[in-house]
């Protein structure tokens, strides 16, 4: 079920943490409220055209995240009418509607970068009318939903950045010429020729982290079925269960999907789905990225996965998928698999 969290008297909040330099370098900005996967919509309360305008936002917005083993939505919306507002300027993803016909003949969106806060992100839409407001955002929804995604995901990022494991940085760099923004608190578990293997665990969590390599045949290689089939191969090999005879496979209660990507002028087949363990009862959410090396005529698939049975894990999910986002193939990497 989507949860949607009402708030009327936000302005009693008080900013709690340090402050950072504006990009002035003059002006000091707050660190941004909010938790991670929220944002807060500042729209009339209700009336009319206004409550489908709502409607199209919890559509896109609040939709439900794919790939989780419990129904989570994308992210959680916080409404507030404008009086309110002022008072709470320093969240962290904000969307702001705003309509007048005589100002704005059509429907466009307007983007904004740490004005009350630091890292924040503001979207603004901005039409005629409520109506032409609701067709828009169905229209970009995509566009929409990625800039709030990329937010979550550059703040996970500069956390990592901020307390990196240089010695797991470092294996990567010598064993696969690649980097990755690893924070601290990981540790390798397995590791060989063409595999690694590191996780974070808490006694009811775990955040893994995969890397293997094969040499490049054919662009089949980027298709559902070899992808997974590479998977499960490198899974069973080395990554075990709980009980004896166990190991990690590839879940097909929802069929896994593979969504080509450019990203950052490289090509990425991306495959989401559900993990399980073979012979015992565990699972989870994983994503993968599989690229090309070129020079070195391999292929290279990292992969993040969780394990949370206690816990929503669609927030867990962004933070491996934040390490996978910080890819680098290094200049002059040396492959094994040549």
């Amino acid at each position: 079920m989507k949860r949607i969290t009402w708030l009327l008297a936000l302005a009693l909040l008080v900013t709690i943490g340090g402050c950072k330099e504006g990009k002035k370098g003059k002006n000091l900005l707050p660190n941004p409220l909010g938790a991670a996967g929220d944002i807060l919509v500042v729209l009339e309360k209700s009336g009319g055209d206004v409550d489908t305008l709502w409607s199209s936002i919890q559509n896109v917005l609040a939709e439900e995240y794919p790939f989780l083993p419990q129904p989570e939505p994308r992210f959680n919306l916080v409404k507030l009418p404008p009086k309110f507002f002022k008072g709470v300027q320093a969240y962290r993803n904000i969307l702001l509607l705003k309509v007048d016909k005589a100002i704005y003949p059509e429907a466009k969106m307007l983007l904004r970068y740490d004005a009350w806060s630091s890292p924040q992100v503001i979207v603004t839409l901005v039409g005629p009318s409520p109506k032409a407001l609701s067709t828009y955002i169905l229209k970009e929804r995509e566009k929409i939903v990625a800039l709030f995604e990329q937010a979550e995901r550059d703040r996970q990022i500069a956390t990592n950045n901020r307390l990196p494991d240089l010695k797991i940085q470092l294996l990567l760099k010598q064993k696969f010429g690649i980097s990755l923004a690893m924070p601290s608190g990981y540790k390798v578990n397995r590791k060989a020729d063409d595999f690694i293997w590191i996780s974070y665990e808490t006694p009811f969590t775990s955040h893994g982290i995969m890397v293997y390599t094969y040499p490049y045949k054919s662009d089949s290689t980027f298709t559902k079925k070899n992808l997974i089939n590479k998977r499960d191969f490198y899974t069973k090999k080395y990554i075990p269960g709980p009980s004896k005879g166990s190991y990690m496979i590839t879940g097909h209660f929802y069929e896994p999907q593979v969504t080509p990507t450019m990203f950052k002028e490289r090509y990425y087949a991306i495959l989401r789905g559900l993990w399980e363990v073979k012979n015992d009862y565990m699972g989870g959410p994983f994503i993968s990225f599989t690229t090309l090396d070129e020079a070195n005529n391999r292929i290279i698939t990292i992969e993040g996965y969780v394990y949370a049975p206690k816990d929503e894990k669609r927030n867990y999910l962004r933070q491996v998928e934040s390490i996978l986002y910080s890819f680098k193939l290094l200049p002059n990497a040396e492959s094994k698999n040549k």
